[in-house]
């Protein structure tokens, strides 16, 4: 139906090691915003810490710096305190889909703190 969107979620953290994937995450971000791109295909980018956006669906957070390290901890005392065995590991690829479901439960809690902080 003309009402479906499709995201395409990129975390582009900077990596020296590997340039190619630095050409790749700017060729996609250019490619989402020009006239090329489909009316439904959308994109949203984290250049540093998309782990901030997970930890959107927990508190309110007011974009003070913080260390990688703290967002981790943060999220998974977070994840603790729920009645499950999810953990979140920033290395590992294969994100548990209940850790995306807990997420999806609370994403407007997380929409609503985004907006504020860009307020």
């Amino acid at each position: 139906t003309d009402d479906n969107e499709i995201w395409c979620v990129f975390d582009g953290d900077p990596s020296f090691e590997h340039p190619k994937l630095d050409q790749n995450f700017r060729t996609s971000v250019t490619y989402l915003s020009s006239r090329d791109c489909p009316s439904w295909l959308f994109g949203a980018y984290s250049f540093e810490a998309f782990e901030y956006w997970f930890l959107l669906h927990f508190e309110e957070l007011n974009g003070s710096p913080m260390s990688r390290d703290e967002y981790i901890r943060k999220l998974n005392g977070y994840l603790e305190s729920i009645p499950s065995d999810v953990r979140y590991d920033k290395d590992k690829k294969d994100v548990p889909e209940e850790f995306f479901q807990i997420l999806l439960e609370r994403v407007d809690f997380a929409i609503a703190n985004a907006e504020k902080i860009d307020n």
